[in-house]
């Protein structure tokens, strides 16, 4: 229900978009939903997924300009992996895997918090999360929903003495 929410927000503004003329942030030129999904950060991540990271960094007037090498490499790094096994393109694979990652955050942070507060003041958590101010970054091609599958998932290992899982997820 969350994401539906916020693609019909995301979507809406995307409309607004278009017929008022506005560049998307990544000043790409196509007009598709896909495409807005991936504009601002997100193009860096898809230059990673597509590319790789460059072998020197990009200068101009002795100062390194944006580059991806600011960008971890690990959603871009499974990016790929899911377009290279389902031929899919970098915003569609990169929405595709920000979605699942967001989703399994959800049940991760449920699954740390039930044995502590109860399930009903999990799910209020695990609601405020998904339909916060900053919840439709669990569907854009970032790595914050990575990011925080990752960190739940290093906690409830964390709190379930599984020392190596926590190595791992960290």
């Amino acid at each position: 229900a969350s994401r539906l929410y916020s693609t019909t927000l995301l979507v809406g503004m995307f409309f607004v978009a278009v017929a008022q003329g506005l560049p998307f942030a990544s000043g790409r030129i196509s007009t598709s939903v896909l495409a807005y999904f991936g504009s601002w950060d997100a193009t860096f991540y898809r230059r990673i997924a597509d590319f790789g990271y460059p072998t020197s960094l990009p200068m101009a007037h002795g100062q390194v300009l944006h580059n991806v090498w600011a960008f971890l490499p690990v959603f871009p790094g499974i990016v790929r992996g899911v377009m290279t096994v389902t031929g899919a393109d970098a915003d569609a694979a990169g929405v595709g895997v920000a979605l699942v990652c967001g989703a399994a955050a959800s049940v991760v942070i449920a699954r740390l918090l039930e044995p502590r507060v109860g399930r009903t003041a999990a799910l209020w958590v695990v609601a405020m999360f998904d339909f916060g101010p900053v919840a439709f970054l669990l569907q854009l091609p970032y790595a914050e929903s990575l990011f925080c599958l990752l960190i739940f998932a290093s906690l409830w290992a964390l709190t379930a003495e599984r020392y190596l899982l926590v190595t791992i997820f960290g």
